[in-house]
């Protein structure tokens, strides 16, 4: 329900740009640009909670893959969070060619920073924007061990406000 998407079938370059109320504060809070096949293959170019460290409640701009339903984040592909306000603006780029997908963002629209690049196989795409405002139950801890306890979140809802979103076609594949 929080996905808008559109067909994106020919290798193309995806660019919106992006306005966030706040940093992203619980697990699976995210905003950012999707192309996805269906629900389980899919890569998410998004600025989220950093998987890493639920507990201190840091953020990332981060390549997330999923193939057959299963997801991770690229290794390669965490940055310092550019993020330093409330209501913070930056203007992501996701663009495929072929198989490879490659998750970008600038402040200036100007001077983009590479995040990640990802080679990934998927059919009958589209290509859209993401929200989620994420989950206030902790995450489960392994088999005998107790759920993570999360520290307090912000007040508020997660808002993320998209100024434009563009898709630039670069051929038929």
């Amino acid at each position: 329900e929080n996905i808008l998407v559109q067909s994106a079938n020919s290798d193309w370059v995806v660019e919106t740009k992006v306005t966030f109320s706040r940093k992203p504060s619980t697990p699976n809070q995210q905003g950012g640009i999707i192309a996805m096949q269906d629900d389980d293959n899919c890569v998410r170019f998004v600025y989220r909670t950093n998987p890493r460290s639920f507990r201190t409640r840091s953020s990332v701009l981060d390549m997330v893959i999923e193939t057959g339903g299963n997801s991770f984040s690229l290794a390669g592909s965490r940055s310092a969070d550019p993020i330093t306000d409330e209501n913070f603006s930056l203007i992501l780029r996701l663009e495929r060619k072929g198989s490879k997908f490659t998750g970008s963002y600038s402040r200036d629209g100007k001077t983009f920073t590479t995040i990640g690049s990802a080679d990934v196989v998927l059919r009958d795409l589209n290509a859209g924007v993401i929200v989620c405002n994420g989950s206030d139950t902790p995450r489960a801890g392994r088999q005998g061990m107790p759920a993570m306890q999360m520290p307090d979140a912000p007040q508020g809802d997660f808002e993320v406000i998209y100024d434009y979103f563009r898709i630039i076609s670069s051929g038929l594949k």
